[in-house]
């Protein structure tokens, strides 16, 4: 069985992980995105100035900003 995902930006800002057809979905925190490596930039319409607002409480806005960048691994 294969199951698809799909990984998005909200118009609030905050990151979600969407499966199948789109019933089933939940917002990632911070540390998820992190540990996840996601590369936000390649999200479709991503806005960092969104993301830095959905996620601000959560870090400072410098280590938010750091959340998202490819890194070699």
């Amino acid at each position: 069985m294969v199951i698809q995902c799909r990984v998005y930006q909200a118009r609030n800002g905050l990151i979600y992980l969407s499966r199948g057809d789109g019933l089933a979905y939940t917002s990632l925190t911070l540390q998820q995105v992190s540990d996840l490596r996601l590369d936000l930039y390649s999200l479709d319409d991503f806005s960092l100035k969104d993301f830095k607002k959905a996620y601000h409480t959560a870090q400072s806005l410098q280590d938010a900003s750091d959340v998202g960048n490819p890194q070699e691994v």
